[in-house]
C-alpha cells in the first residue's frame, strides 16, 4: 500500500505531499515515508501501532494466520485452483 501512495502522489503530479493516516492508515503512511521519503514532505500518524508489542498477542496471531491464508490463496489462484479463503472477516 505504501507503493500505491507514492504512485498516487506521482500520478497527481505532486513533487511531495503531506501524508496523514489513521489506525492502519497511519501504519501505511509510516511505511510510505520510510520506503519513499522522496515524496513525503510531512507525516502525520493518528492512533496507530508502530511496534508489534503494542498489540495484544491474540491480534498478532490472527494477523499472522490471515497473512498465511492469503499467501496460500494467492498461490492456489496462480496455479489455477479455487480459493482457500472464501471470506475473511476481521
Amino acid at each position: 500500500m505504501a507503493d500505491d501512495i507514492a504512485a498516487l502522489i506521482h500520478y497527481l503530479g505532486f513533487e511531495k505531499a503531506d501524508v496523514m493516516g489513521h489506525s492502519l492508515g497511519g501504519e501505511v503512511a509510516l511505511q510510505a515515508a520510510i520506503q519513499h521519503p522522496e515524496v513525503v514532505r510531512k507525516l502525520i500518524i493518528v492512533s496507530a501501532t508502530f511496534r508489534r508489542d503494542g498489540w495484544y498477542p491474540e491480534i498478532v496471531a490472527g494477523i499472522i494466520e490471515g497473512r498465511q491464508l492469503i499467501a496460500v490463496d494467492l498461490q492456489r489462484q496462480r496455479e489455477g485452483e479455487g480459493p482457500v479463503v472464501q471470506r475473511l472477516v476481521i
